[in-house]
């Protein structure tokens, strides 16, 4: 449930700042109910630029019956660096 709802916010993110980006740091996590991990769950997102390389976001995680269940605030995503540094080559054996 969470790694979906920070893939959803990586999406998000693309969407606001046009560039892939990455989780930096969770303010806070708060489970309000337990035992709901084979049950539909929707996640809603209210997301804000945070300059030009970053948003932050609260993440609210809904049953089929629009309980809270848990969240995630203070969200802070930050644009993807690209690595420059190329990958070894793997060596080949015989």
């Amino acid at each position: 449930m969470l790694d979906g709802g920070l893939q959803l916010l990586r999406v998000w993110g693309f969407e606001l700042l046009g560039r892939p980006t990455l989780p930096t740091s969770v303010g806070r996590f708060v489970l309000h109910r337990e035992g709901l991990a084979n049950r539909r769950v929707e996640c809603r997102i209210e997301a804000e630029k945070i300059g030009r390389r970053g948003l932050r976001a609260n993440l609210w995680f809904l049953d089929c019956e629009g309980h809270v269940i848990a969240e995630m605030t203070r969200v802070e995503m930050h644009v993807a660096q690209a690595s420059h540094t190329p990958a070894p080559a793997l060596e080949q054996t015989s």
